[in-house]
């Protein structure tokens, strides 16, 4: 349970301007918005990519972030001719006045600027820029830029990126797409005008109520939140994460990429076919085998600590009694559904779907959701007998098909004497 510091800072950080009170997910008996994603993933250092159609709040909430910042951080118009680098140099004034005297290579005149030290970074439209452009930007995300030949840290530790694109027929256009890579250094993908988390009837009419224009306003920036978001960051790092969680990334990673009829048992060893793969069996065919690819390590991390973020929103608002599971769950659906692991051509064929990929994800989950209920005890209580040196074949037989990389981790813990939560974090961690 978060402390009182930490309750406060987060329910101190408000929305200036966006409206939209539609329930993303409920944890814990409290409603979570699309605010409260934002909320998690700032004081998870998570970055944020807003999808959704011209006209639907992203550039409202990528202002009303900023000005959680007091806005002292940079808003950028994604354009092909950006250059990162740029931002960061300034001609010296008196650098300057020694070129001109001689006494000065031309090409010392830049210097760096107070843009290091900020640790927010907003781009309108990323999707307006090319590929070369984009992994300057995620260079700048993630917190540094090299200038030169040489690295700077941005933010001094804590550096997050916003930025927004619009989408048609499930997905990303502009000047250039963003491919499964790209994404997946996004960390946390929202369709803003997705039925499941747009503005609904009550938040349309304040809207209107407000009769202030259709512009885009800007957040006034009074409150700068950024030393309690970073504060709040660094607590919320000694979070222990519950072994629940760790199990689920593991099946997220190990458990979806499990084939039953295939020769090498494995859609990443089909990667290249997926989902067009010979030999299925019908069952597989229709189920989950052509409709999900496996998760990325990185993307199994970012659901762990998105999964943070969220429990401390809902336990800041007063959340008890987490269903553990079903949060890892919440926290998959909301960043995983727009990453690039999901058949969007099976998702638009399905009628139960309707071309969402929302509520492919969610179906998907709820098989999951069996699967973690019915085996978590067990992988549990199998690691405790591997960690004392009691592992056995029979519990080994325990893990077969999608739960046979945990036959791998067993034999692991049982030679390096683990505790569970120290083995599975070690797999997680090592993306084995």
């Amino acid at each position: 349970m978060i402390d009182d510091k930490v309750k406060d800072a987060i329910n101190g950080l408000n929305a200036e301007h966006y409206v939209n009170t539609s329930e993303v997910c409920r944890i814990g008996g409290q409603p979570l918005y699309l605010w409260d994603v934002m909320k998690a993933a700032l004081v998870r250092k998570l970055n944020v990519f807003l999808a959704g159609e011209t006209g639907e709040g992203k550039t409202q909430l990528e202002k009303d972030i900023l000005g959680l910042f007091a806005n002292e951080g940079m808003f950028i118009l994604g354009r092909n001719d950006l250059d990162i680098r740029e931002l960061f140099r300034k001609i010296s004034g008196e650098k300057l006045k020694l070129l001109r005297e001689g006494k000065l290579d031309s090409d010392a005149v830049k210097e760096v600027t107070e843009n290091l030290g900020y640790h927010l970074f907003v781009v309108d439209e990323q999707t307006r820029c090319i590929p070369a452009v984009q992994n300057q930007l995620f260079n700048m995300y993630d917190g540094y830029v090299e200038l030169d030949g040489k690295l700077y840290v941005i933010g001094d530790g804590y550096c997050v990126g916003v930025s927004s694109g619009n989408i048609g027929n499930g997905k990303y256009v502009g000047t250039s797409a963003q491919d499964r890579a790209l994404l997946d250094r996004m960390h946390v993908l929202v369709d803003v005008d997705n039925a499941d988390f747009s503005p609904n009837p009550v938040d349309f009419m304040q809207i209107l109520a407000r009769n202030d224009g259709p512009r885009v306003k800007d957040a006034a920036g009074r409150q700068n939140k950024a030393q309690e978001v970073i504060q709040t960051y660094q607590a919320l790092n000694d979070t222990k994460i519950p072994f629940e969680h760790y199990i689920a990334a593991l099946y997220l990673r190990f458990g979806l990429d499990y084939l039953e009829s295939t020769s090498h048992h494995s859609k990443r060893h089909a990667k290249n076919i997926w989902p067009n793969i010979p030999k299925l069996s019908d069952a597989e065919k229709g189920g989950d085998a052509t409709l999900i690819f496996p998760v990325s390590t990185r993307a199994a991390l970012t659901y762990l600590e998105l999964a943070k973020g969220l429990r401390a929103v809902a336990e800041a608002k007063g959340a008890t009694d987490i269903d553990e599971t079903q949060l890892f769950l919440d926290s998959f659906r909301i960043a995983g559904a727009y990453s690039g692991i999901l058949n969007i051509d099976r998702v638009n064929k399905d009628p139960n779907y309707e071309g969402n990929l929302y509520t492919a994800l969610g179906a998907i989950n709820e098989g999951i959701k069996t699967e973690l209920d019915t085996n978590v005890d067990n992988a549990f209580s199998a690691l405790t007998k591997a960690q004392k040196g009691t592992l056995d074949e029979k519990t080994l037989d325990n893990f077969k098909g999608r739960w046979s990389f945990m036959r791998q981790i067993l034999t692991y813990t049982n030679k390096q004497n683990q505790t569970p939560e120290e083995a599975v974090k070690t797999a997680i961690g090592k993306g084995e």
